[in-house]
């Protein structure tokens, strides 16, 4: 998990270091750890088993990776790139079926939910320029990769599930600036298709450094919420809610 965090960070600093020498380069790049805090239930050819009473999935900390570059050819689309490792493990004194097998006593369980987000986006036209910088909107479609896998064992037999999904989503953000060292930052990101459903909300207070000249740091506090309805993918079925505060570092260039 830290060498893909770390393989994450070392690309946003690519994109910095790319940015760098196109002077009229904009963009962000930001570092952040956050509180993964999962609810829900999940199915593989057995029980339908609940992440917290049935698996004993606690709160888990992870650190993310963001960054942005937004290009000043017109209709060349902007780049959008984040990383968020996610992963939960319990143990229980408990029964289920999973996978076709009964696991019973005390039973170990691990999911991993990473995800990749790769995305292309436009700014809004003129919403800038008509609200003097106190507006900005964005819209575009991101692929989100999702490398999910959920391990079960007792001590006596152990299973396993896992796929790999490359999702795509719609993709909006706005940015409101009553102050030159307030922003307030949102987005939304989803897809929903027959009985499949995934959603992505968040919303952050960033702070800035009005001082700064050439790079502007701001640190962020921020709230996310993800849902993942899962219906028959490879026999897996699901219903996660991961709630994230955050906090987070960056710099605008």
């Amino acid at each position: 998990m830290t060498k893909k965090f770390i393989t994450g960070l070392g690309l946003s600093l690519a994109i910095f270091g790319f940015s760098t020498a196109l002077p009229l380069v904009d963009g962000e790049i930001s570092v952040g750890y956050m509180q993964q805090k999962p609810n829900g239930w999940l199915q593989y050819k057995g029980d339908t088993v609940d992440l917290k009473k049935d698996l004993g999935f606690d709160d888990e900390n992870k650190g993310f990776v963001k960054a942005k570059l937004e290009l000043p050819i017109p209709l060349i689309p902007n780049i959008y790139l984040q990383y968020i490792p996610m992963d939960f493990k319990g143990d229980r004194n408990t029964t289920f079926r999973f996978d076709g097998k009964t696991f019973t006593g005390n039973v170990h369980s691990e999911v991993t939910l990473d995800h990749y987000d790769i995305g292309l986006y436009y700014n809004v036209p003129m919403i800038s320029a008509m609200t003097s910088n106190v507006f900005d909107a964005e819209v575009g479609l991101i692929v989100r990769v999702i490398d999910f896998e959920a391990k079960v064992s007792d001590g006596n037999k152990s299973s396993k599930t896992d796929f790999t999904a490359p999702i795509p989503m719609l993709y909006a953000g706005l940015t409101i600036n009553p102050f030159d060292f307030l922003s307030i930052v949102g987005e939304a990101k989803g897809i929903t298709y027959n009985d499949n459903y995934y959603y992505d909300f968040s919303g952050e207070l960033r702070f800035k450094f009005i001082n700064a000249v050439v790079f502007k740091p701001f640190i962020s506090l921020g709230y996310k919420i993800e849902r993942l309805r899962i219906d028959d993918i490879d026999n897996t079925y699901g219903d996660i809610r991961i709630e994230q505060p955050y906090v987070s570092f960056g710099i605008n260039f």
